[in-house]
C-alpha cells in the first residue's frame, strides 16, 4: 500500500500544472484577440490600433489686413483741426474756394476760381469790417460781381464798404430798385461808387472762372415775405457743388422742392437757410442731402441747429473765425479763415 501511494504522488501535481498552463494559455490568447479586434454590434469588425498617432501641425491663423480708412468727401478741419493731418491738395492743381467771413446773423460769401472773384451778399453795417478783411486776406482787389439775394439790412448794408475797398464790376439785383428803404439805400451806394446795376432772373447763370452759379427764384407769390422770395444759388464745379439758400423759410423751401426735378437740389455743402434761426423743412433737407451744413451764425442752439442735431447732420458756424472751403473737384477741405480766432480781427492784419 505504501508503495502504491509513493508511485502515484507525482502524477497529480504534474497533471495539475499541465492543466493550469493550458487554462492560462487559453486566457492569454483570448485577451490578445480581444485587443486586436472587437465585434461590431452591426456585424462589422472595427480594428482598433494601439499605435500613438503622429502629431499634426496646427495651421497658423490668417492675418486680416487692417482696413485703410477712406478719405471722406468733406474733410472738416474747422470742427476737428486734427482730422486727416497729412491730407493736402496739390499746390499746382486747379482749385475752387468759397470763403465766409467771421460773421453772425448775416450773410456774405466769396467765390474764387481761375483768378476771378464773386461775392454773394455783403452783411450789415456792424460786420462790414469782417467782410472787407476777408477780401484783403484773400488778396482780392476786384470783384467780377456782387449779387444781392434780397433787400434786408444783413445782406445789403456792407456793400458801400466793399465798393470802397475793391473795384466792383457790377451789382446784381432781383428786386425792384424801389422795393423798400434798404433797396433804395443800396442803389444810392452803387451810384456813389459808380457801379453798374443789372437785374437777374430765375434760371440765369453766372460764371466765376469755369465754375457756374445758377440762380433760382421759385417763390413768386408776392404775398410771401422777402426772406421766402430770396434768390437761391447753386454753385457747381467739376462735380462738386454748394447750395446758397439766403434767408428762405418754409414757403421758399417748399417752392424749390416742387419746382425742381429730383437731384437738382443735391449739394455737397449747404449754406443753411436764414442763419438757422428757424427750423428746416425735412423734404427740402432730404433733397439737398448735404455732407456738411454751414450756419452763418454763432452756435446758440437755434431751432435750425436743433433740427440738424436731431438728424445727425454735421454743421459748422461761421462766427468763430470764418471759413475757407476748398475743393479740387474730388473732395472738400473746410478750414478756418482765421485760425485760433479770439473774437476779433488780428491786430497786425488791418484792412485799409
Amino acid at each position: 500500500m505504501h508503495t502504491l501511494l509513493s508511485r502515484s504522488r507525482p502524477v497529480f501535481p504534474r497533471a495539475c500544472v499541465i492543466l493550469l498552463l493550458a487554462v492560462l494559455l487559453a486566457l492569454g490568447c483570448g485577451a490578445a484577440c480581444a485587443d486586436d479586434a472587437a465585434p461590431d454590434p452591426r456585424g462589422s469588425l472595427i480594428v482598433v490600433s494601439t499605435r500613438t498617432p503622429a502629431p499634426t501641425a496646427t495651421p497658423r491663423p490668417t492675418r486680416t489686413p487692417t482696413p485703410v480708412p477712406t478719405l471722406p468727401p468733406v474733410v472738416n478741419r474747422a470742427s476737428h483741426p486734427e482730422a486727416w493731418p497729412t491730407f493736402a491738395f496739390e499746390p499746382d492743381e486747379p482749385q475752387l474756394h468759397v470763403v465766409f467771413p467771421a460773421i453772425h446773423d448775416a450773410d456774405a460769401a466769396l467765390i474764387l476760381c481761375d483768378g476771378e472773384a464773386f461775392l454773394i451778399d455783403c452783411a450789415d453795417y456792424t460786420q462790414e469790417t469782417e467782410v472787407v478783411y476777408m477780401l484783403w486776406r484773400m488778396g482780392i482787389t476786384r470783384l467780377k460781381g456782387v449779387l444781392i439775394t434780397h433787400p434786408h439790412h444783413d445782406h445789403t448794408e456792407g456793400f458801400a464798404a466793399v465798393a470802397r475797398a475793391v473795384a466792383v464790376e457790377e451789382l446784381l439785383i432781383c428786386f425792384p430798385e424801389d422795393e423798400n428803404e434798404r433797396m433804395e439805400t443800396l442803389m444810392g451806394a452803387a451810384r456813389v461808387a459808380q457801379v453798374p446795376v443789372r437785374q437777374f432772373g430765375d434760371g440765369d447763370v453766372f460764371t466765376v472762372g469755369d465754375a457756374e452759379l445758377t440762380v433760382w427764384l421759385k417763390a413768386t407769390d408776392p404775398a410771401w415775405n422777402l426772406n421766402d422770395r430770396s434768390a437761391v444759388t447753386m454753385l457747381r464745379w467739376h462735380g462738386r457743388s454748394m447750395l446758397f439758400t439766403a434767408d428762405i423759410e418754409y414757403n421758399g423751401m417748399k417752392a424749390l422742392t416742387r419746382a425742381l426735378a429730383p437731384g437738382e437740389l443735391h449739394a455737397d455743402l449747404l449754406k443753411f437757410p436764414h442763419h438757422a434761426v428757424n427750423g428746416v423743412d425735412g423734404e427740402f433737407l432730404m433733397a439737398v442731402d448735404p455732407r456738411l451744413c454751414i450756419v452763418t451764425n454763432r452756435d446758440r442752439n437755434t431751432p435750425g441747429e436743433q433740427g440738424l442735431r436731431v438728424r445727425h447732420m454735421p454743421y459748422v458756424c461761421t462766427r468763430y473765425g470764418g471759413l475757407v472751403c476748398t475743393t479740387d473737384g474730388t473732395r472738400w477741405l473746410v478750414e478756418r479763415l482765421i485760425p485760433n480766432w479770439r473774437g476779433h480781427l488780428p491786430r497786425p492784419l488791418k484792412a485799409s
